[in-house]
């Protein structure tokens, strides 16, 4: 974005001014959070291989005792020419509204994982073309629940990198994070929930006179139990009293403990035939258990215009039918002639 100061008074083209100067220090933060996007092609951090291991750990998933501390270590390498200095921070996870795996920033609370993990330093300096190994330590606390908690190490280059267009600079921190999926032993409790389903339609003069209309479908599904679940599928039935069925699955990847995903469907030429519903029906899998969840709405959705001119004929035959009905029990006029005869 450019802010060009256009002709006028000086106090407009000051107040242009400040606002690019406050842009130059307002920095934003870029975390890496997908998948396996432990590297972003300037350094990256993933699990230190141990002796014996044939196949990289792509995440770490200590299995864990309350109060008893694990080891481990993490490698970061530094893939460019010159030498860069990292701040190291552990994070919890969460789900973003998409459903993705997003790690809290350094300046975000830690109540779960991220408040387990120990590292020695906060900040670490690796050379050109090198890497550095790191110890942590997690610890758990005696009263950790059973089930799985997931969290992250974040290496988040100190060197902002600075980007220009016109006269607005922007700083942008860029980290890239390992995942951390620890479990403590005990019972477990997979289960899902489907919240927040909710029916939307956008009816222009076509739909209020009979033609199709757009209908929007938002709902949330939750994970409600206390370890994650992966590869679930969540199938939409979108249904009218006239009108074809309609259905959409929508794939969910993972799904933290406590975590969620906002599914959004549109679904257009839908029939505006007075009752319009939906059911969500949530399937997934954890270790060989099923884990089902549904909900169902409706909504009205009316052919307003289609519905007021029928009502309006209906009246019109209805008034009609009264007013025959009252003109053919009215007495007849009386046409009979009264003679009086004047006294003499």
């Amino acid at each position: 974005m450019t802010l060009d100061p256009p002709a006028g008074p000086r106090w407009r083209r000051a107040a242009i001014a400040v606002l690019a100067l406050l842009a130059t220090t307002a920095p934003s933060l870029l975390l890496s959070g997908p998948a396996g996007a432990a590297d972003n092609g300037k350094w990256s951090i993933f699990p230190t291989t141990v002796s014996g291991e044939i196949v990289h750990r792509p995440y770490f998933a200590p299995l864990m005792t309350p109060g008893i501390a694990v080891e481990d270590s993490v490698t970061i390498t530094n893939e460019t020419d010159g030498p860069l200095t990292f701040q190291l921070y552990p994070a919890d996870a969460y789900n973003s509204s998409d459903g993705g795996f997003a790690l809290r920033t350094a300046d975000e609370p830690r109540t779960d994982m991220g408040a387990w993990i120990q590292l020695p330093s906060d900040t670490l300096t690796v050379g050109a073309q090198s890497k550095s190994v790191v110890p942590f330590t997690i610890v758990p606390p005696a009263d950790a629940t059973p089930g799985d908690h997931v969290g992250g190490i974040v290496a988040q280059n100190t060197a902002a990198d600075l980007t220009e267009s016109g006269s607005v600079h922007t700083r942008a921190l860029h980290g890239v994070g390992t995942r951390v999926y620890g479990t403590i032993a005990g019972p477990t409790d997979p289960s899902l929930a489907v919240t927040g389903l909710h029916i939307s339609t956008h009816t222009g003069i076509a739909g209020l006179a009979g033609g199709p209309v757009t209908a929007d479908v938002t709902y949330t599904v939750v994970n409600t139990g206390n370890v994650r679940i992966q590869a679930s599928a969540a199938r939409l039935t979108l249904d009218s009293l006239v009108g074809t069925t309609r259905e959409r699955v929508h794939p969910i990847d993972e799904l933290l403990p406590h975590g969620s995903v906002v599914v959004h469907e549109t679904f257009g030429g839908v029939v505006p035939a007075i009752r319009l519903s939906a059911l969500v029906q949530v399937h997934a899998e954890v270790a060989g258990q099923p884990v089902d969840s549904d909900a169902s709405t409706w909504t009205l959705v009316m052919p307003w215009l289609l519905v007021v001119v029928a009502l309006a004929v209906v009246g019109w035959f209805q008034w009609r039918r009264r007013r025959r009905r009252r003109t053919r029990h009215r007495p007849a006029p009386h046409t009979g002639s009264t003679t009086v005869d004047a006294a003499a």
